[in-house]
């Protein structure tokens, strides 16, 4: 007897799921076998362009460069790490030392065993400065939730430090007053589990390769293929995962920050999306010291304040002015 049409369409069924299934794995294992290799290959490419100190358990990356002092202090926004700075730290470093460092888990850091916090991060920063015989005074420079970090250090350590900068910062009430800032994170935690997965397939490395390009575009060659190659890898995801997932409580507990007093400050805002209530937040930073200037970059974004050189020159330009303020006991000036 002949197969019936359904025996016959039910084999080429069978046949065509079978030939899928030995396409996908292939495709999978061809996917893992190319992130392994290009992974390595970023380890070899991208070595740690500073130093790698013992602060207690596992080590942490510092770049310190320049001469003089006061000591500049670079802290990242969140996810961020040494290379973002790649504009400012050199421009910076034409008149005094600064360093970029990378908090725990993220660029060339180590993981830290305890939970991401404010006084944590602080304190691990302070270690970290201490074994690397870094010495104070320091101007501490924040980004973003950055911003939240090096206030706590100040609090913690209030003697070691002699001005600040704000950048874009956080506010340690944000997510109390607008709740539906911290939504903004909620799409793409939903996403992490597919992210990860895509990472594992090569998927980051590839887009990158084929030049696929993301809002660190206009860094200099060398920092900008370091962020790629973080940014194609499961550990800097899986950090920024955690952090993200510590969202809340990490500005809860930075809640009861206090003034600076007659701390030089600058306070430094992005020029577009800004609406009333980040306008208000960062007047009051600006309003935390007696002695604090406040600008905005027309036609900056978030980032663009550290990746597009134009931006950058701007937040350089007034590091220094914090820094000069506080080595000559001049008083800032708008």
């Amino acid at each position: 007897m002949k197969p019936t049409i359904t025996k016959r369409f039910l084999n080429w069924l069978k046949r065509t799921l079978l030939w899928v299934s030995v396409f996908i794995f292939a495709f999978s294992l061809t996917g893992v076998i190319y992130q392994t290799a290009a992974t390595e290959a970023d380890k070899r490419n991208f070595p740690p362009p500073g130093n790698l100190i013992d602060v207690g358990g596992f080590k942490m990356h510092i770049d310190c460069v320049g001469e003089g002092g006061p000591t500049v202090i670079l802290e990242a926004l969140s996810g961020g790490f040494s290379s973002y700075w790649a504009w400012v730290q050199p421009e910076v470093a034409k008149q005094v030392r600064v360093c970029a460092y990378d908090r725990a888990g993220f660029g060339w850091s180590e993981k830290d065993s305890e939970p991401e916090s404010p006084q944590r991060t602080a304190q691990n920063l302070h270690t970290l400065l201490t074994n690397a015989n870094i010495t104070g005074p320091y101007v501490l420079v924040g980004h973003s939730k950055g911003g939240i970090y090096v206030r706590e250090y100040a609090a913690l350590y209030p003697q070691e430090v002699v001005g600040i900068v704000l950048l874009d910062s956080s506010h340690p009430d944000q997510f109390v007053r607008y709740p539906e800032l911290l939504k903004g994170d909620t799409p793409m935690l939903g996403h992490m589990r597919l992210i990860q997965t895509l990472l594992r397939l090569g998927v980051g490395h590839a887009y990158f390769a084929l030049g696929g390009e993301m809002d660190f575009a206009d860094l200099p060659k060398l920092q900008h293929d370091e962020i790629a190659a973080a940014w194609s890898s499961q550990a800097h995801w899986q950090s920024l995962e955690t952090t993200m997932l510590l969202g809340s409580q990490i500005f809860a507990e930075a809640h009861d920050l206090g003034s600076l007093g007659d701390m030089p400050l600058a306070v430094i805002t992005r020029g577009e999306g800004v609406d009333d209530g980040w306008r208000e937040m960062q007047n009051e930073l600006a309003a935390l010291s007696t002695n604090s200037v406040h600008i905005t970059v027309d036609g900056s974004t978030h980032t663009s304040l550290i990746f597009n050189p134009q931006h950058a020159h701007i937040v350089s330009e007034m590091i220094l002015q914090v820094m000069d303020a506080a080595r000559t006991g001049k008083r800032l000036h708008p």
